[in-house]
């Protein structure tokens, strides 16, 4: 028989969200810039061309699988 010897007691661990925010953060803020660039000023709008550009390729890296680089590449 297994007896759980700590006290006080453990607490019990938090329920988890469905969603995993952390993979969602950099697609919506994309989203969201590009759709934002068309209510602002054109020089703004640039500036948030090139932000939304920037969170579409870290978006694209959370598809890819994490590589190790070179390190374990032979020839």
């Amino acid at each position: 028989m297994l007896v759980e010897a700590r006290w006080p007691p453990p607490e019990p661990e938090p329920e988890r969200s469905p969603l995993d925010w952390a993979r969602l953060r950099w697609p919506v803020l994309t989203l969201v810039l590009l759709g934002s660039a068309h209510l602002v000023p054109a020089l703004v709008a640039y500036v948030f061309l090139i932000v939304a550009l920037y969170c579409a390729v870290e978006s694209f890296a959370l598809l890819l699988p994490h590589g190790d680089g070179l390190r374990k590449h032979q020839q």
